[in-house]
């Protein structure tokens, strides 16, 4: 510190200021701390102590006027100037390398560097900002809302986005985020075109500070990996949220006599029958669901041997090693008699069926049916369903989703979080 110093604006003279009176531990009192003027003085009485601040002549800068540097007091052993804010700024690097640093890890840099010694408390504060300035404030990202939705619809024509808020007692009232359901026309046109007529549904919660849940249709490519439709943002998972999220679904895929899969979620069963009255659905095991929903698959198709995807291959030589103890008798023309131990099994490879129906269920020959068709000296892959080709999975993915520009430069419009929900027992 020294007179006729300048600095670009009274906040970072303030900054200066402050980082200062840490590393000489000692306390100020702010006679004066506004816009035009800065003037401090130590806090112990009797110390000389004193500088002042304000406007440069000109006006393009912020300049020290008048600085007293000596020092009578005694200097303090706690750095009561150490903020969370400070703490967040000084550590910016460290914290943007590794948002999750330990308190531990945060509290050593703290002593090697600065020689500060801070509260958990603060510890704790200073990383959550930390995160906040890397991932962004959640709060804040609600005013990029609007315009992201519009971003979208404007990259992706035909793609459809709805934003859903909550109900205003007035007109000039803020509006408060309710829900948004997106779905994409390259996720719609290549699940109608490319996937067979089955999806799941269902939820999973967020961890943000605003909760929520995420709500999402998925089906089964080509290869059985997961093929993403729709998802939406809501503040539950319940019927008028499921209801919400079913209705504009049904408007982008209509009602086409689907399979459609979930768990027994509330209000979900309801609202299914109610907006697809012509689709079968079925329930499934948490187990089970949780396997299939555990399966992707990112291996590009040029690398396919076969006329199916590498995972359906697999599936074929699992059920031919399983095929083994078979025995075939041609019974006519296309029909196939198949002992499995000590029972029968009718196989007709025309119109690929078997007597145990899985060859009709999944579209893979059974392992009645594989017996049969090895019998004929003919390709497994042939007799698969169609919706198993690599015609069908190049299908599925021929459309393309626009890539979107960087996020933090779309215009912020005023739209609330929703209202924070006092979580049931001792707050943390």
């Amino acid at each position: 510190m020294e007179c006729f110093l300048l600095f670009v604006h009274v906040n970072e003279f303030r900054k200066v200021l402050r980082d200062y009176i840490i590393q000489e531990n000692f306390d100020i009192i702010r006679i004066k701390n506004e816009k035009a003027r800065v003037i401090a003085i130590c806090a112990s009485d009797g110390c000389p102590w004193r500088i002042h601040a304000s406007p440069s002549p000109d006006g393009r800068a912020f300049m020290i006027k008048s600085y007293e540097p000596l020092h009578t007091c005694i200097r303090q052993s706690e750095k009561n100037n150490v903020t969370s804010t400070w703490i967040a700024e000084k550590l910016k690097g460290s914290l943007n390398a590794d948002p999750n640093m330990s308190y531990e890890l945060i509290s050593n840099e703290l002593s090697t560097k600065f020689g500060v010694e801070a509260h958990p408390k603060q510890l704790y504060r200073a990383r959550r900002k930390g995160k906040e300035q890397v991932e962004g404030c959640h709060a804040e990202s609600y005013k990029k809302i609007l315009k992201y939705a519009e971003l979208l619809l404007e990259r992706n024509r035909g793609s459809i986005v709805k934003l859903n808020y909550h109900d205003k007692t007035s007109l000039e009232e803020t509006p408060i985020f309710k829900r948004i359901f997106v779905c994409l026309t390259a996720c719609r046109e290549g699940f109608l075109k490319g996937c067979r007529p089955f999806f799941g549904l269902d939820g999973c919660h967020l961890k943000g500070p605003y909760g929520g849940v995420v709500l999402c249709a998925v089906s089964l490519n080509a290869n059985n990996g997961l093929f993403p439709i729709a998802f939406a943002v809501a503040e539950v998972e319940s019927k008028e949220s499921w209801s919400y999220f079913l209705e504009h679904l049904y408007e982008a895929i209509g009602d086409e006599r689907y399979i459609i899969m979930s768990d027994r979620k509330k209000g979900l069963t309801q609202a299914i029958s109610e907006i697809f009255p012509n689709s079968w659905h079925r329930h499934c095991m948490d187990g089970l669901r949780a396997k299939i929903m555990m399966r992707f698959y990112t291996k590009s198709i040029t690398s396919w041997p076969q006329s199916v995807g590498p995972r359906i291959v697999k599936t074929i030589n699992e059920t031919i090693a399983d095929a083994r103890f078979c025995r075939v008798k041609l019974a006519g023309r296309n029909l196939y008699e198949v002992y499995d131990g000590f029972t029968r099994f009718p196989v007709d490879l025309v119109s690929q069926t078997c007597e145990c129906k899985a060859w009709q269920i999944s579209g893979l020959p059974c392992k009645h049916g594989i017996v049969s068709i090895i019998y004929i000296r003919a390709k497994v892959e042939d007799y698969c369903d169609s919706y198993y080709s690599k015609e069908k999975y190049t299908t599925s993915y021929s459309s393309v989703i626009s890539p979107l520009p960087d996020l933090n430069t779309l215009e912020e419009i005023e739209v609330l979080p929703p209202p924070l929900r006092r979580l049931p027992g001792r707050p943390k």
